[in-house]
């Protein structure tokens, strides 16, 4: 018999005086391609004014875009869920008899389908060992379409950000040979997504230890502070 486990997530902000509560992603929600079976969800927000609309990122995670209609003095986001911690098998599935054994040749009508031309991927592959260090290939879908030279000049007003991004060898910053010891976040490998008209790909990194959680509050604080009181 399977285990069942109910979690419970809250995330909750007050304030001292109505506040305008910008519009929000919430990324609480299994996606549904995960191995464990998710048995009951359900999401809770407040202020309950509110509008809500499920999507889903190209990679199938379910999010949720939240709009707030009026100010509020608190912002709560619950989620309770149940999951079967079910053991599972990853070999176990099934194969086309003319797949069971190596040489096999697809038929005509799939042979078609996965023929290079009629899929559109956009891949960012690498390989980087490190000690410590983020790096992330990023999936960015605008409202608009974005050139990669736009980008490029937007990123390259970004504070906190350094642009590396030149098509030679070695044209992209990586967590060792730029990241490491610095604040600053490296963005390189600016190109537009192939397989979405309004799509774009970059490649990220940065110093965890000295550019993570910790040092982003500060300075979001700071902008505050600067800016809005």
């Amino acid at each position: 018999m399977a285990i069942r486990v109910g979690l419970t997530h809250t995330s909750r902000y007050r304030y001292d005086r109505e506040v305008t509560l910008q519009p929000h992603v919430v990324r609480l929600r299994p996606a549904p391609h995960g191995r464990t079976p998710i048995l009951a969800y359900s999401l809770r927000v407040t202020p309950k004014d509110h509008f809500l609309n499920w999507q889903q990122d190209p990679f199938g995670n379910y999010q949720a875009r939240l709009v707030f209609n009026k100010p509020a003095r608190e912002l709560s986001v619950e989620v309770d869920l149940v999951a079967e911690m079910i053991a599972l098998n990853p070999f176990d599935f099934f194969v086309e008899e003319y797949a069971e054994n190596y040489g096999f040749r697809y038929e005509a009508s799939l042979a078609r389908e996965l023929a290079p031309d009629s899929i559109r991927v956009n891949a960012t592959a690498v390989r980087v060992p490190v000690f410590y260090g983020h790096s992330e290939a990023v999936h960015i879908e605008t409202r608009r379409k974005i050139s990669a030279p736009e980008a490029r000049a937007l990123l390259e007003q970004a504070p906190g950000v350094t642009v590396l991004d030149e098509r030679v060898a070695g044209g992209y910053p990586t967590a060792v040979t730029e990241a490491a010891n610095h604040d600053t976040v490296y963005v390189g490998r600016i190109r537009e997504d192939m397989s979405h008209d309004r799509g774009l790909d970059l490649w990220v990194v940065s110093d965890n230890v000295r550019k993570g959680a910790a040092t982003n509050s500060i300075q979001i604080a700071e902008i505050l502070a600067r800016e809005y009181l």
